[in-house]
């Protein structure tokens, strides 16, 4: 089963982003690299995704957004 949220915050010239979760856990980040080449410009906030969830251990939150599809405007 995918994860479902709502992409909250972009920063396009970082390549960064963030997703709040529909299931009310913490917001998770995401970079370019979790998206297939340019989606990443293609997306805007309030877009409702889908996303695997990933622990990063190098990275400054634990847990990551990977494998994002937009599913709604």
């Amino acid at each position: 089963m995918r994860n479902q949220g709502v992409i909250q915050g972009l920063q396009i010239a970082l390549g960064r982003g963030v997703i709040r979760p529909d299931d009310g856990t913490a917001d998770l980040s995401f970079g370019r690299e979790e998206l297939g080449a340019g989606a990443f410009e293609e997306l805007r906030e309030g877009q409702w995704v889908t996303y695997a969830l990933a622990v990063d251990p190098a990275g400054p939150l634990p847990r990551r957004a990977l494998d994002i599809r937009v599913v709604a405007e």
